[in-house]
């Protein structure tokens, strides 16, 4: 089935919206760096654990808007800015968004039972998941019609994957020598600062745990590569949905439609027999309002 393009008049792309939010929020955290309040907004956007989800709902999309290292930052944007596009003159607004919040939404469960199953660690932060799954719906949809050169697109989407799969490692790697450099400069701070309170030691101490426990996990991320692909699918079986439910509303309507014109077809013949006095009242009214009913096109 081929998806349905965008509505004409679309002046702003959701695709633009996305990369405008995701800069925002990427310099309002690069801006705070090392700050506590930037640690606070960390814990309440980005999703940690089940119990985690039940206290805190949001964090199941909001952790898109978590990306605290460069490196990722770049790289997601970029799948975003060269798939997303590309898809959403494909199938339109609003299915590129439910593709993107969708992948989301389950590179975000996928996490979680993960996290239960002990696998990884960390909170998931970021949009490099939902990006990932773009560029495998941009494969589904486009991969047929292009060539990347000499080089046929499969072959091409799993060199870029390769890369992506670099750059996750680069990240993760890149992540871990920051958390513990910051960690052993506040460790230092705690037990070589003499001259500091009893109560600052103990703030420095429960910072670290605080920096251990929202140390993001990009490894989650790559499940995108995979969960693009049943977004998709998801997005299309709602779309066969939805067009299976407007026939049959269209047949509904088309079947009133027609028992009212054979009601009306007998009123007629009643009151050419016996005249419009026989009529009742409920039968005045049906006439009435079959009257008005007809002057309307049937509705869509």
């Amino acid at each position: 089935m081929v998806l349905v393009g965008p509505q004409p008049g679309q002046a702003v792309k959701a695709t633009h919206l996305l990369l405008s939010a995701h800069l925002a929020a990427f310099l309002v955290l690069v801006f705070g760096t090392g700050t506590p309040w930037q640690e606070e907004l960390i814990q309440q956007l980005a999703l940690a654990d089940a119990a985690g989800v039940v206290e805190r709902p949001w964090t199941l999309l909001t952790h898109l808007v978590v990306n605290v290292h460069a490196l990722e930052f770049a790289l997601s944007v970029g799948l975003l800015a060269i798939a997303g596009g590309s898809i959403e003159e494909r199938v339109g607004r609003e299915r590129f968004c439910a593709l993107y919040f969708g992948s989301a939404a389950l590179v975000a469960l996928s996490h979680l039972v993960l996290r239960e199953a002990g696998l990884t660690v960390g909170v998931l932060a970021g949009s490099l998941g939902a990006s990932c799954a773009l560029l495998t719906c941009y494969l589904f949809l486009r991969g047929g019609e292009r060539r990347g050169g000499t080089i046929s697109f499969p072959l091409l989407y799993l060199l870029v994957c390769f890369g992506v799969l670099v750059a996750v490692w680069v990240v993760q790697e890149t992540r871990t020598s920051e958390l513990t450099l910051r960690a052993q400069e506040l460790v230092t701070l705690a037990y070589g600062a003499l001259d500091r309170s009893f109560e600052l030691r103990l703030a420095d101490l429960e910072r670290v745990a605080r920096l251990e426990a929202i140390q993001p996990s990009t490894w989650s991320h790559i499940l995108g590569l995979s969960l693009g692909a049943l977004s998709l699918y998801m997005v299309r079986v709602g779309e066969r949905l939805q067009e299976r439910y407007r026939l049959h509303r269209d047949i509904h309507h088309l079947q009133q439609e027609v028992d009212a014109r054979a009601r009306v077809e007998l009123l007629l013949s009643k009151i050419s027999a016996e005249g419009i006095e026989a009529l009742s009242h409920s039968e005045r009214r049906f006439l009435r309002y079959a009257s008005r009913y007809y002057r309307s096109p049937v509705p869509s």
